[in-house]
């Protein structure tokens, strides 16, 4: 094989790495935000940055390494056949995964949202129950107030 060639096979075994990577954080995202573990959704996330800013690198390595080359589907098509075949099935491999990756993406902004209407509705919940005051008459009857509150712990125009 010539030295192009190993060079492309290699950088998309490097994506392929660093988008399992991103697919494997991702899973585990999924089970910590139905556990709602915050601590470790951190640190998930500081992986992710990382894996990401390797994805960035590889990217800018790709774009310089076909500069001066045809599009890539029209520069595999050049290849002998054994590297185009070799090529085409890491380039699957790949398009799998990423796709995988955004299959988990988009279930865990589904579960980020729902989180967030739950954190919403309880701040709202919170500061309704906060405004008002059970209160009793002569006759031992109770009745709801609204107080005249200024300020409370949770600004609703926030």
């Amino acid at each position: 094989m010539n030295k192009d060639i190993n060079f492309f096979i290699d950088l998309m075994d490097k994506e392929q790495d660093v988008y399992t990577g991103l697919l494997g954080l991702g899973i585990e995202k999924k089970a910590l935000l139905k556990e709602k573990d915050i601590n470790l959704l951190a640190d998930i996330t500081r992986k992710e940055e990382d894996l990401l800013s390797c994805s960035q690198k590889l990217e800018v390595k790709r774009r310089e390494f076909f500069k001066d080359k045809d599009k890539p589907s029209e520069w595999i098509k050049t290849l002998p056949e054994k590297e185009r075949k070799k090529v085409q099935s890491k380039r699957k491999s790949l398009i799998k995964t990423i796709n995988d990756l955004n299959r988990i993406n988009t279930i865990n902004e589904k579960l980020i949202m729902k989180s967030m209407e739950l954190i919403e509705y309880t701040l709202k919940m919170m500061t309704s129950i906060q405004n008002k005051t059970a209160v009793y008459n002569s006759a031992g009857k109770s009745y709801t107030r609204t107080k005249n509150v200024e300020s409370t712990i949770f600004d609703r125009k926030s």
